[in-house]
């Protein structure tokens, strides 16, 4: 199947919630001690790391590794905030703001995908 860079950053977006989920479930796993929540980590990031290496064929490492990173970091903090209601202070939210904006700099500015090189041919006709 083809993937379009469209359905990439869907893709993405996918698998920064899926790594989001699987995060949620490490306090609730309780060290591996509990089966479910541990089960569900486990299948949230297979589905997350699944989701980003097929989405690696349309956008690059660099920009969708930071993407991936500073939109979990972003998220995992408002969770931290709004669900779990730990404070930051006024330069914690200018962090935040700050990581909000760099994701959407790199992502409008950043270098697009490269084509994949030709592979030479070889005497047997089958990639080396």
């Amino acid at each position: 199947m083809k993937i379009t860079e469209k359905t990439a950053y869907i893709m993405m977006i996918f698998s920064i919630v899926f790594e989001q989920i699987g995060t949620g479930f490490l306090e609730a796993c309780q060290a591996f001690t509990k089966l479910t929540p541990t089960l569900c980590l486990i299948g949230a990031y297979i589905v997350s790391y699944w989701l980003f290496a097929r989405a690696l064929r349309c956008i690059n490492l660099s920009i969708f590794y930071a993407t991936w990173t500073a939109a979990g970091t972003v998220s995992a903090a408002l969770i931290g905030i709004f669900i779990f209601h730990q404070t930051i202070s006024l330069v914690g939210w200018i962090a935040i703001a700050g990581m909000i904006a760099g994701i959407f700099i790199l992502n409008l500015f950043g270098t697009p995908k490269e084509q994949p090189a030709e592979m030479p041919e070889s005497g047997g006709g089958a990639p080396q």
